[in-house]
């Protein structure tokens, strides 16, 4: 580590912010806020539940300064510890529980600082000025006392490149599984919604509304729900006698934590999984192979596609989420569930549809798969990068 120095945050950064203070109101609409439940593995989540506020109230609630492109973002607890890059020009509002870090451009590049802080050296001296014994948490003071180990700027710029190369990879992935997820959305629509197959329009049976041939059934013919069980004991590194624990985190985020088979009911990758319990109660998923975690069901279905049943949930969320039972802690319906009506449009047709979901759902698994190498690439590079193991001088990286 030839020519690194060891710098206090405090000291590589030219404007830290503390937004602690009075929880501004929350609206529908408005400025996006981001919390620290939307920071997650290093990023700002796309698919979160945001909150917001008055557009009229975001001068008064960021008054002590505005988030810019390539501020970092830093939890400071529940949990502590996880940071973000902000990587556009979209107005933002930084709720309490974050810290902002504005990197000094003479000392330290903001990519740099952010994977400094990401990295197992940043990450666990962060936590050794935490404090707390119920929720650990840091103070602005205390955050700035933090010493990390700095190289000359061309090391940075060498160093967060070839970190940087990796995740634009992986961005660039996620965007390629968005889209692909948007087209099957909308053959879903145009297919069992507007009844048009191919861009043909169906003809339509006066006394069903439907195409002829097609009919509406019960739910609850087709599908039977399997809860899934607590873990009694719950690891957070893989092995070879372990697997995923599927639960909400995870299947949002691809972070998993890991059980031992045993009781445990077991879903395949494509399988579909709903939200039982808690405030996203209903949302559904495609699984992974795993163990389905305590809050989540999987959704057995024989005689309909699972590609069929998916976006059938996808497209009447709104309505099982008014269903939903419980005050305090929302349940998802299944005794609702089982009552409503779906099209049944004839076995050929489905056929049809499986079809064509298998070469959209496969392009997607293969992305998540390639996403997971170049993630499990990027965290060996990294703590090998940050400690000096691995020497950029003499790499030829354009930066």
């Amino acid at each position: 580590m030839r020519d690194w120095q060891d710098l206090n945050i405090g000291s590589i950064c030219i404007k830290i912010i503390d937004y602690r203070g009075k929880t501004p109101e929350k609206v529908l609409s408005g400025t996006k806020l981001i919390t620290s439940k939307v920071i997650k593995n290093s990023r700002i989540l796309d698919n979160a539940n945001f909150e917001y506020i008055r557009d009229d109230k975001y001068e008064e609630v960021m008054r002590r300064g505005k988030p810019e492109f390539q501020d970092i973002l830093l939890t400071t607890e529940a949990p502590l510890g996880e940071v973000a890059l902000i990587k556009s020009d979209e107005k933002i509002a930084i709720a309490q529980r974050i810290i902002l870090l504005r990197a000094d451009q003479d000392k330290v590049i903001p990519d740099f600082l952010f994977y400094s802080l990401r990295g197992p050296i940043g990450y666990n001296r962060v936590q050794q000025k935490g404090t707390g014994t119920t929720v650990l948490g840091i103070k602005n003071p205390e955050l700035k006392k933090v010493i990390l180990p700095i190289p000359p700027l061309p090391t940075q710029q060498k160093i967060a490149k070839i970190l940087s190369n990796h995740d634009d990879l992986i961005e660039n992935n996620l965007k390629r599984i968005k889209l692909l997820e948007e087209s099957a959305r909308l053959i879903y629509e145009e297919w069992f919604l507007r009844f048009r197959i191919d861009g043909k329009k169906l003809e339509i049976d006066p006394e069903s509304s439907l195409p002829f041939g097609w009919e509406l059934v019960e739910l609850g013919d087709f599908l039977k729900f399997k809860k899934g069980k607590k873990a009694d004991e719950i690891f957070e590194e893989k092995k070879d006698n372990l697997i995923k624990l599927l639960l909400l985190s995870g299947l949002g985020s691809g972070e998993y934590a890991y059980v031992e088979k045993a009781r445990h009911v077991i879903a395949r990758r494509g399988d579909v999984l709903m939200t039982m319990d808690g405030a996203r109660s209903s949302v559904v998923f495609y699984s992974e192979d795993g163990a389905v975690g305590s809050t989540m069901s999987l959704v057995e279905t024989g005689k309909l596609p699972k590609s069929y049943l998916y976006h059938f949930f996808k497209s009447t969320y709104e309505w099982l989420e008014i269903n939903n039972t419980g005050a305090a802690i929302p349940h998802a319906n299944k005794s609702f569930i089982n009552k409503m009506k779906i099209i049944h449009p004839g076995d050929e047709i489905l056929t049809k549809w499986s079809k064509k979901m298998y070469h959209i759902n496969d392009q997607v698994f293969n992305l998540k798969d390639q996403n997971q190498l170049l993630k499990e690439a990027r965290d060996i590079l990294l703590p090998r990068l940050m400690t000096g193991m691995i020497d950029t001088d003499e790499l030829d990286i354009a930066v």
